[in-house]
């Protein structure tokens, strides 16, 4: 039988975001264009890891562990891919833990009635569940050629615009942007890449991933 653990991150920002990763396999965690990376491991100092940019060659590239200066050994190798993400390779369960920087914010929330901003990358659309026994929506973004299905969430069992749902944007090419959530809006946001639970708190929000 084949023993199969799970890795645990969290990605701690506005959106706060819970992933799991097959142990021995890779970690890709999108930083945008973060310049670096930190980790908080159980009972560990704090890690750091900085994207190498030119200049700092002996400083990025790895993790160092922020107490002692030093380089962490047995930590993953890890990498910029695709400008936008960092890839920890061959990851095991000592790789378990929260990821945050400052870009992103540490244990951050939004207040209900504010926007609520979630990335879908270059997803064309993003489901939704949410409410006891109601059924599925879906929101399909604008690309000059669907006006008449675009821009709103959709019932997918009525085929009609939902009604008081939130006034929903794409933002910055990479971001929907829902606007005045509430505790309604609480449920299970996803598509074929991507896997959110949002949790709505009377006038605080969270975001998991």
């Amino acid at each position: 039988m084949m023993k199969v653990a799970l890795v645990f991150a969290m990605m701690i920002s506005v959106s706060m975001a819970y992933l799991l990763f097959m142990e021995g396999g890779d970690m890709s965690l999108y930083i945008g264009n973060a310049t670096n990376l930190r980790r908080s491991l159980s009972g560990k100092p704090v890690q750091v890891f900085r994207v190498c940019n030119g200049k700092n060659s002996k400083t990025c590239g790895y993790w160092e562990n922020t107490k002692t200066k030093k380089k962490v050994a047995n930590a993953p190798k890890t990498a910029k891919k695709d400008k936008v993400y960092l890839v920890l390779k061959n990851i095991t369960a000592a790789d378990s833990g929260d990821y945050f920087n400052k870009q992103t914010g540490y244990d951050q929330s939004i207040t209900g009635g504010d926007n609520a901003k979630i990335y879908i990358g270059n997803s064309t659309n993003l489901k939704r569940s949410v409410g006891t026994d109601k059924p599925l929506q879906v929101y399909r973004v604008c690309n000059g050629t669907n006006k008449k299905t675009c821009g709103y969430w959709e019932n997918t069992k009525s085929k009609k615009k939902v009604a008081k749902a939130p006034v929903t944007v794409k933002k910055d090419k990479t971001y929907l942007v829902l606007r005045n959530i509430t505790e309604g809006d609480s449920g299970n946001y996803f598509n074929d890449k991507f896997y959110y639970s949002v949790y709505v708190y009377g006038k605080i929000s969270h975001f998991k991933k």
